[in-house]
């Protein structure tokens, strides 16, 4: 999908809604563990577009796992991204301790 989107860039806020909402709606079976190492393979790639789904999926899986420690360090990480555009996204997500 991210080497899709590197070609077609006005699709990255859809899929950013459309994977967020999937999972947020628990719309099949999803595991949130499974995410989140997804989530780092998707982060280690340095794919601009790889890393902007991942932070959708990060999103979905920490409000399922209430923000637990393991979402919020890996939040940390996306706000501090070299990224503007990344590091905006992930400091507008408010996590349960917040």
């Amino acid at each position: 999908i991210a080497n899709c989107i590197s070609s077609q860039p006005y699709l990255l806020n859809k899929i950013y809604n459309q994977a967020f909402q999937s999972l947020n709606t628990n719309k099949g079976h999803w595991n949130p563990e499974t995410i989140l190492e997804i989530v780092d393979e998707m982060w280690h790639e340095g794919c601009y577009e790889a890393q902007f789904i991942a932070l959708s999926l990060l999103e979905a899986t920490g409000t399922a796992l209430l923000w637990s420690e393991e979402c919020v360090h890996r939040l940390r990480l996306y706000r501090g991204h070299k990224c503007i555009e990344l590091s905006t996204i992930a400091l507008d997500i408010w996590t349960a301790i917040e």
